[in-house]
């Protein structure tokens, strides 16, 4: 079986993380794999690339570079003669499915990421528009990474009848509790043994929330003071970021507030937390928050998109864009006594290794592609 995939971008993010993984496994068990990059390629090119998946960038970056790369796409897919076009992402799922009309290749399977209702870039969001009209003609299955995710889609018109649900599968073998020393980590990011660390992972973005969490640590650093770190990971995590180094610069302690930029041993960096907190505003199946529980940790998390379902009602929730919130659920975290916030850790660990493996995940795509082929 041959698939052909087509995502907007291969920078560093969760759906084209979450494509790198599932490309992986379909090595695995025997299915090649092409991948086609709408923009110029990024980091996540090259893992794909040590794999010894082909790669193939548009360089899509104006309107005039937009046409050229459609009939690129579409030249591709005659060539390559792919059993099914697997599409990540709004602008992905639209090209893909346009060019694939002018092909003898019909198996178009889209995948959605979102739970927005619109985005803050106005192109995104009249392809969300747009997306719904054409639902009812081109793909074939629609792969939505939710339940929150397909509801607010069918809302807005997507087409109900193709609609399937594969929530993220996790490495349970790279993400888990013994993987890493927690000494070694600390020792890396200068952190003493002895203090309480809070950490995030996501890009600086509206979404995420990281404003909401800079301004929620000033008022638990007037409570806490010297006792707690707060590590923040991801693109423009950064003193160079204004926005981010202005917040940070209000906080009573701001040299115990850690800015990494893009993390490239995420593994590492979670064995270093004792705590995760996801502050976002939203979130579909945050691959983030799921990777923190594969790796044993405590978890505090705002209560979006399909939160609850991979918590599983285990941990503390608070209200999205609701600073006082998320700084209640903190201190409700930090309050529990340590035996018990491990034994909620355990808890979300075993959740993630019984229900949300990348191996299920990798099946029921594997299953889907089957299904389509057969």
């Amino acid at each position: 079986m041959k698939i052909l995939h087509v995502i907007t971008s291969l920078d560093v993010g969760g759906a084209e993380l979450v494509l790198a993984q599932l490309v992986k496994s379909l090595q695995n068990n025997a299915i090649e794999n092409t991948v086609v990059c709408l923009l110029p390629a990024g980091k996540v090119a090259e893992q794909l690339s040590e794999l010894n998946v082909r790669v193939v960038s548009l360089n899509i970056t104006s309107a005039l570079g937009g046409i050229s790369g459609f009939f690129k796409l579409v030249s591709l897919i005659k060539s390559e003669k792919p059993d099914v076009i697997q599409s990540w992402l709004y602008h992905a799922n639209f090209l893909a499915s346009v060019a694939a009309f002018f092909t003898p290749v019909k198996k178009v399977v889209w995948g959605i990421h979102s739970n927005q209702k619109v985005s803050t870039k106005r192109s995104t969001s009249l392809l969300i528009k747009a997306g719904a009209w054409l639902s009812r003609f081109s793909p074939k299955k629609i792969v939505y990474v939710a339940e929150s995710s397909k509801a607010v889609h069918e809302s807005l018109g997507y087409n109900t009848e193709p609609s399937v649900v594969i929530p993220n599968g996790f490495n349970v073998d790279l993400f888990r509790p013994d993987g890493l020393d927690k000494q070694s980590g600390r020792a890396k990011l200068n952190i003493p043994t002895n203090k309480l660390v809070i950490g995030c992972v996501g890009r600086w973005h509206p979404d995420k929330g990281l404003d909401i969490m800079l301004q929620v640590i000033a008022d638990i650093q007037l409570a806490y003071a010297d006792d707690i770190f707060f590590v923040f990971a991801g693109r423009d995590c950064t003193a160079e970021n204004t926005d981010f180094f202005t917040l940070q610069q209000k906080c009573p302690k701001p040299e115990y507030i850690l800015a990494l930029g893009e993390c490239d041993n995420v593994p590492e960096l979670l064995s270093a937390l004792d705590i995760f907190c996801l502050p976002s505003r939203s979130e579909a199946f945050p691959l983030a928050l799921g990777e923190a529980m594969a790796s044993g940790l405590y978890c505090i998390a705002t209560d979006v998109g399909d939160v609850r379902y991979l918590t599983g009602d285990l941990i503390d929730y608070a209200l999205p864009d609701d600073t006082q919130s998320l700084k209640t659920a903190i201190i409700t975290a930090l309050r529990r006594p340590e035996a018990e916030r491990k034994e909620i850790a355990e808890q979300l660990h075993q959740r993630v290794n019984e229900l949300f493996s990348e191996q299920k995940t990798t099946l029921s795509y594997i299953r889907l592609y089957q299904q389509l082929v057969s």
